[in-house]
């Protein structure tokens, strides 16, 4: 049987391979979809598997750093706290007095740590 001119014509050309390539890519496109949709909306199985349980933290935990900038020309300190809970925070005060004694004091009862905790995380800087 004689094959008609124009598929002979293809044939020349090597269309013959190439013309079905676009139907392939788009038959694996559209299962790729198909198998993507179902598998993601199917509920999970192992959701129980996948919660992980942190620790409670202290507030100690959750402060960064503590950064005191005192200023002896006004008498008074301004202190930045940077938090780092559900979202980052920071915080600013003034504080009345320049002595470091009555600075860490004044920064622990504020935050409700200790005074050994505020030294481990304070920083001071001295503008005149």
């Amino acid at each position: 049987m004689r094959q008609p001119q124009w598929f002979q014509f293809l044939g020349s050309l090597g269309l013959e391979f190439w013309l079905p390539l676009p139907l392939l890519g788009l038959g694996f496109w559209a299962m790729s979809g198909w198998v993507a949709d179902r598998d993601l909306s199917r509920p999970s199985q192992n959701v129980r598997e996948l919660e992980i349980s942190q620790p409670a933290r202290s507030s100690s935990d959750q402060i960064l750093t503590i950064k005191v900038t005192i200023d002896r020309k006004h008498k008074a300190s301004l202190v930045e706290v940077k938090q780092a809970t559900n979202i980052f925070q920071k915080r600013k005060f003034e504080l009345s007095t320049t002595e470091l004694n009555q600075i860490e004091a004044k920064i622990s009862k504020k935050l409700d740590l200790s005074a050994e905790q505020v030294r481990q995380l304070v920083r001071y800087q001295i503008s005149d």
